[in-house]
């Protein structure tokens, strides 16, 4: 994700609230706002002309726009970055959303299926795409594994990290284990691979794996012929990408620019290589981070902002959550829900683990 290109003109504090109140009611009503509606409006009794100088000296610094045919102006990608930049805090959630939205976070669950529950979540909050990813298995440490027994031909693999972090899978099996003999086959398992980085223990299974029938007893081969169904299957580097919200885009009557970037957002989910970038970007920055327009350093979503914040347990980031939208956002109600969720996230994660 790009940072804003240097640092801003300083604004006059009538160009502020000239600038802040131009982005609100546009984000609000998504019409250029001309120096009339503004001078109803401003809070320091400022008349339209001083408020059409103004408007004009914004444009000229690259901080507005004016579209065609409109007497009125909007918000440039740099003006929605300097409103983002100078937000006020204080504006929280309302305690009773987010009470709502803690209830709705409080069961257990595995990462993915807590992930995909913050984006939908963070979707019906804000009316807009949310995104999320799971952790990178790759680096994900490995502290045990169980085996359930579902029925004769059926198990239930249950792999808990070091960060207490459940991932499951379903194995079908030819030949029917007992609840006893798939004890045994964890425990070897968990004393020959805890400890280990999901890479080195699908290294480590390969390596036994090629010595095993000569080697190890039955019971070690069973072992090892189940745990590789496990962790020679799974992609060590995948890393899932939760989408919820779509069917939003489709929401109201779409002028010829929302159609076109509505096209934009739906292609770049479907390449989820590029969300996954813009996500993966913001896992090494402590709290709420916002791209804007190019600053997504993706020419497919110039006219999308992503407002998004890593989440994880004892300061660790495990993966990020966000919402992606249009670049005529509510930016502060966007940052504090994006902010408040990821909290709940990890918030929860630490009561998954103890």
């Amino acid at each position: 994700m790009s940072s804003p290109a240097g640092p801003h003109r300083v604004l006059s504090a009538r160009e502020h609230e000239v600038l802040r109140g131009i982005v609100r009611h546009y984000v609000q009503t998504g019409a250029p706002v001309a120096s009339r509606t503004l001078a109803r409006q401003n809070s320091e009794n400022l008349s339209a002309a001083t408020i059409r100088a103004i408007m004009a000296d914004l444009e000229e610094a690259g901080f507005l726009a004016h579209p065609h045919a409109s007497a009125g102006r909007v918000p440039s990608e740099l003006g929605y970055r300097y409103y983002v930049d100078t937000l006020e805090p204080g504006r929280a959630l309302a305690e009773a959303e987010r009470a709502a939205l803690a209830d709705d976070l409080t069961a257990e669950g595995e990462i993915d299926s807590l992930v995909s529950r913050c984006c939908r979540l963070l979707s019906a909050a804000s009316s807009q795409v949310a995104v999320g990813t799971s952790p990178d298995t790759a680096t994900t440490v490995f502290r045990h594994l169980e085996f359930v027994k579902l029925t004769d031909h059926r198990l239930m693999v249950l792999f808990i990290s070091e960060a207490g972090i459940v991932h499951q899978k379903v194995l079908d099996v030819a030949v029917p284990e007992s609840r006893e003999e798939l004890t045994r086959y964890a425990n070897y398992l968990n004393d020959e691979l805890g400890g280990r980085s999901l890479r080195d223990v699908r290294d480590k299974v390969t390596e036994l794996m090629k010595h095993e029938s000569a080697t190890y007893d039955a019971l070690v081969r069973r072992a090892l012929i189940l745990g590789s169904r496990y962790f020679l299957e799974a992609d060590p580097h995948a890393e899932s990408l939760f989408v919820d919200g779509t069917n939003r885009l489709l929401e109201g009557p779409p002028s010829l620019e929302d159609f076109d970037r509505m096209k934009a957002l739906l292609s770049a989910i479907q390449e989820k290589h590029r969300i996954l970038r813009l996500l993966d970007s913001c896992l090494d920055h402590e709290g709420v981070r916002t791209a804007i327009g190019s600053e997504t350093a993706d020419p497919g979503l110039a006219g999308c902002s992503l407002v998004a914040a890593p989440y994880g347990r004892e300061g660790a980031s495990l993966g990020t959550i966000g919402i992606i939208g249009p670049t005529r956002m509510d930016y502060d109600r966007a940052i504090q829900l994006v902010g408040y969720v990821a909290g709940l996230l990890g918030t929860t994660l630490e009561r998954v683990r103890s």
